[in-house]
C-alpha cells in the first residue's frame, strides 16, 4: 500500500481506505503542489483538499490564531501550519497514516544532495529532456491551457516549452505587476531587477498573445476577507 507512491509520476493529493488494516493513507506529491489538509476531532479525522471544505463539515472552527496570522504575513510558510487552529497540511513527499492507534508521520521522499559529476552539455540535455517531459505531461487538458508570465527564468522556460509543444503553437499568457513598480524598485540579495519589461518581449518571440494586469497594492490590502477565503 504504502510502495504505490514510489509508482506515480507527476502531482497529486490521495486518500486510501485500507479495509483489511483499518486505516486511512493520505500523501502528498513531491513538491507539494496538489493541496490537502486535515484537522484531527473528537471522534477521528477530517480532511480535504481545502480548508473552506473542513469548515463546511461543522467539525472544525474556523479560527485563526496569533501564529496563524504571522502565517498570513510571512515570505516563509512554516511546514504543516496554517492560518487557522487545528488545521494542518500534509507535508510534500510525505503520508500520514491513521488508525486505532493514532497518527502517524512518514516522509517517502526528500530531495538528496549529490555531487555532480556530468558534463555542461549532458548537463543542458538532462534538465531539458526532463523539463520537456514535465512540461508535455502537465500541459494535457480538457480546458484551454494558459501560463502565468512573470518574464523570469522558469516562467518564461516553461512558457516556451509549452508553445512549442501545443499543437496550434500558440499559448495565450498573462502577467501580474503592481503601479509604480519599476520606479519605486529595489534590489536585494532575491531580485536583481524587475521582471515586469521582459513579457513585453515574448509576442514577437512565441508567435502569442499576453494579457497584462495591473494592480494598486493599496487595493490588495483592503481587502482582507478575500485574501483569507483564497488562502490555501
Amino acid at each position: 500500500r504504502e510502495n504505490v507512491v514510489h509508482h506515480l509520476n507527476g502531482m497529486y493529493a490521495v486518500s486510501i481506505w485500507d479495509c483489511k488494516h483499518s486505516q486511512l493513507l493520505l500523501f502528498r506529491d513531491r513538491m507539494g503542489i496538489k493541496p490537502l489538509y486535515y484537522a484531527l476531532t473528537e471522534t477521528g479525522v477530517v480532511f480535504a483538499s481545502e480548508p473552506k471544505a473542513l469548515f463546511i463539515s461543522s467539525m472544525v472552527a474556523p479560527r485563526m490564531t496569533r501564529n496563524g496570522f504571522c502565517e498570513l504575513l510571512d515570505m516563509v510558510k512554516t511546514p504543516e501550519r496554517t492560518i487557522y487552529d487545528g488545521v494542518f497540511e500534509v507535508r510534500p513527499g510525505s503520508m500520514l497514516i491513521f488508525d486505532r492507534n493514532g497518527l502517524r508521520k512518514e516522509t517517502y521522499w526528500a530531495l538528496q544532495a549529490q555531487a555532480h559529476h556530468d558534463s555542461l552539455d549532458l548537463t543542458i540535455d538532462t534538465v531539458k529532456n526532463l523539463l520537456t517531459d514535465t512540461v508535455r505531461r502537465q500541459i494535457i487538458s480538457d480546458v484551454p491551457v494558459c501560463s502565468l508570465l512573470s518574464g523570469g527564468l522558469d516562467s518564461s522556460a516553461i512558457t516556451a516549452m509549452a508553445a512549442k509543444e501545443l499543437t496550434q503553437g500558440s499559448l495565450p499568457s498573462f502577467s501580474v505587476d503592481f503601479t509604480h513598480n519599476i520606479e519605486l524598485f529595489q534590489a536585494d540579495g532575491v531580485r536583481g531587477a524587475p521582471d515586469a519589461p521582459l513579457p513585453d518581449c515574448w509576442p514577437s518571440m512565441l508567435a502569442h498573445s499576453i494579457l497584462s494586469c495591473c494592480y494598486v497594492a493599496r487595493k490588495c490590502f483592503m481587502a482582507p476577507s478575500d485574501t483569507v477565503y483564497c488562502e490555501r
